[in-house]
């Protein structure tokens, strides 16, 4: 399941799969689109778990337009997580997804 295009509240994102998150962007803002390609990668593998995920991960699947992968993302893809705070992260994105169900985005 790649990640896909989304809106929320008017702005667009990147959800990974049709429920989770819709982790939005400042349109023209480069730092602000790849903070938000970050946090949707981090919660797929959250979603997923990261054996899981980096078993099915290539460049032409991460994303449903393979244009929006690049080295930096599937190396996150790849090796996320693998420092103490990382773990800490991925439970923290775990905790909020058993939360919150409800994403308020649109594909």
């Amino acid at each position: 399941m790649p990640i896909k295009a989304c809106k929320k509240n008017g702005k667009p994102g990147f959800i990974w799969g049709n429920s989770s998150k819709c982790w939005t962007y400042t349109p023209g803002d480069k730092a602000s689109m790849m903070a938000a390609k970050k946090a949707c990668v981090r919660q797929a593998i959250a979603i997923e778990g990261p054996s899981k995920f980096k078993k099915e991960v290539s460049k032409n699947t991460l994303f449903e337009d393979p244009t929006e992968t690049d080295d930096e993302l599937l190396d996150l893809a790849k090796n996320w997580p693998h420092t103490l705070d990382d773990f800490k992260e991925l439970t923290k994105i775990k905790a909020e997804l058993t939360e919150n169900t409800d994403c308020g985005c649109s594909s």
